[in-house]
């Protein structure tokens, strides 16, 4: 190049620095560009080494975890949580215990090479719930991927007589059952009186209730039972009525009492037919003993008379009014006796074979919480109520004291009878609705579910008809819990089994 080429370059620089316009299509960088560049790359530069930095620190740790076991605390109820220094757990607040310094820990690859699913191919056995990867035959091995939880044994025979479809057997740790307040009861035989339960309702007693008629026609006067219903007394006037049909076997009768008064006392020699009897007459025709000796007393016809009850009760009457006429055989009330009372109780279509005449039988009514009326079942309705499938039976209590009334309802116990049977506490059966078990409790905290099949439940006991043997523990309370474990342990060795 020139002299006069650099020239005219230099000179081109130097306009351009002085501020003239660039060519066309060329610009200059934003300030600060240069710095930005610099602060970006140092951060780069800094994450790399705390990446180093952290892998070489996991690495450290992963490989001190046999040697760290001996000093660390966990959590018998939460393995995961893991201290170096004894407290209590942030999760329940139970207190951390030391890992045993001589258990075996063991690791995915106890029984051979591998990234740990080689491991479990289980030939272990013993295995942990949480990893079931971990397996060893060290019978105290704990695991070392969540803290040192012991390892639990295999059952073999999970499968055999009595198990229940999605349950293992289990073993707890003495602090966990101390936790959760385990408690046992042993399956022994029982005396258990079996009650049927039911609903019933109270009503009068049929055998006692007493129709109140005339035998001759009238009007009716003086009506002294106001309203539907009322009680009444043996004896007391109900009516009075007006029959001018009886006035002449009145007078014949009045005839019969002053020709026995004239001749001494000596009364008039009787037809053999009854109705030539004034005074069989009137008794026939219902007049009253009260009646007779007034018009015997008085010697002249009575011209109203009166209508009495036969018995004590309660009256219905719904419309005899005064005023109204009757005809013979006319019903003018109804008396019900209601010291003795029937309850007609339901009796369900399948258990119509559990129920006899004779039974005993207890009713409580919501009008008396405090007290239970006792009886018998007298009678079974030899039909079915169409509409709820329903068999009637027939209780009859004694009501003394009237305090039982037609239409009430009450709870019914009808005692079956009572026998000795293989029995557990209620507590200790989970029901399901399909499949009926119990936990069996053994020693070493070991758990094993078994299903049962079951019978009647009398007072808090449940009837065990096959499943169960006698001197078995069952588990009573914590059942829920053991049942989660054992839910969530099945669940994780049938994940196991499906990654052989």
């Amino acid at each position: 190049m020139d002299a006069a080429e650099r020239s005219r370059l230099t000179g081109r620089e130097s306009t351009m620095r002085a501020g003239d316009t660039l060519p066309e299509g060329t610009e200059s960088p934003p300030p600060g560009v240069r710095t930005m560049a610099i602060v970006r790359w140092s951060l780069v530069g800094l994450m790399a080494i705390a990446a180093v930095a952290a892998r070489i620190h996991v690495s450290g740790a992963t490989s001190g975890t046999t040697s760290r076991t001996e000093a660390q605390f966990h959590c018998p109820m939460h393995p995961s949580v893991v201290q170096d220094q004894a407290g209590d757990c942030p999760i329940c607040g139970m207190s951390l215990v030391p890992v045993s310094a001589r258990a075996a820990v063991a690791s995915p690859a106890a029984h051979g090479p591998g990234d740990g699913k080689a491991a479990s191919a289980g030939q272990g056995a013993y295995f942990c719930p949480m990893h079931p990867e971990v397996t060893s035959d060290d019978p105290t091995a704990r695991c070392a991927k969540c803290g040192g939880m012991k390892l639990q044994p295999r059952d073999p025979g999970a499968s055999g007589r009595g198990a229940v479809p999605g349950l293992v057997p289990i073993s707890l740790e003495p602090e966990r059952l101390q936790l959760i307040g385990m408690r046992t009861a042993p399956v022994a035989r029982r005396r258990l009186a079996p009650e049927l339960r039911t609903m019933g309702f109270v009503t009068a007693d049929e055998d006692r209730l007493t129709s109140v008629t005339v035998r001759f026609s009238g009007y009716v006067k003086d009506v002294r039972v106001k309203g539907a219903v009322a009680r009444v007394r043996k004896g007391q006037v109900l009516a009075r009525v007006h029959s001018p049909e009886l006035i002449t076997p009145q007078l014949a009768f009045v005839s019969s009492v002053r020709w026995r008064d004239a001749a001494g006392g000596a009364a008039p020699a009787a037809s053999s037919a009854a109705g030539d009897d004034p005074r069989r007459r009137l008794v026939l025709l219902g007049v009253s003993g009260e009646d007779l000796a007034e018009i015997e007393r008085r010697l002249e016809p009575l011209q109203e008379l009166t209508i009495r009850s036969p018995v004590d009760g309660w009256a219905v009457s719904s419309t005899l009014r005064d005023g109204s006429y009757v005809e013979p055989g006319a019903e003018l009330f109804q008396i019900a006796d209601l010291s003795k009372v029937w309850v007609i109780a339901d009796v369900f279509e399948r258990e119509m074979g559990r129920v006899r005449v004779g039974q005993p039988a207890k009713v409580k009514v919501a009008a008396y919480p405090g007290r239970t009326f006792t009886g018998r079942v007298e009678f079974l309705y030899p039909a079915l109520n169409p509409g709820t499938r329903t068999l009637q039976a027939r209780i009859e209590l004694a009501n003394r004291d009237l305090v039982l009334r037609p239409g009430m309802y009450g709870d019914v116990s009808i005692e079956l009878g009572g026998s000795d049977a293989l029995a557990i506490p209620a507590e200790a059966l989970v029901d399901t609705g399909e499949t009926q078990y119990v936990f069996l409790a053994s020693e070493g905290g070991r758990f094993e579910p078994r299903q049962v099949e079951v019978g009647v439940r009398v007072d808090g006991w449940v009837q065990i008809l096959s499943g169960l043997s006698a001197g078995e523990r069952v588990v009573t309370t914590g059942n829920f819990l053991i049942d989660s474990e054992s839910r969530l342990r099945a669940a994780l060795e049938g994940f196991a089994q499906k990654q052989r």
